[in-house]
């Protein structure tokens, strides 16, 4: 890689690199392996799910792993 003059852009020590590349290749994975709200009314469109009930699902569901959290919180 070559430095160029006068640049601003901070520098990442090289000893962190595998660390960083690691690190981001776990999100990116993670990221994949999750849809977008769209994406899923799209997919329940295909088997006549309107799409209010899929956002439906979606906020139920939120809300429920919400609560069991805030519950595993408090017990610990």
């Amino acid at each position: 890689m070559n430095k160029p003059e006068n640049s601003t852009e901070s520098r990442i020590p090289k000893e962190i690199a595998p660390e960083v590349f690691a690190l981001a290749s776990r999100y990116y994975a993670e990221y994949c392996q999750s849809f977008s709200a769209s994406e899923l009314v799209k997919a329940g469109a295909e088997v006549d799910i309107p799409a209010e009930f899929i956002q439906k699902a979606i906020q139920d569901i939120e809300a429920q792993r919400s609560q069991q959290r805030d519950r595993q919180q408090r017990l610990q």
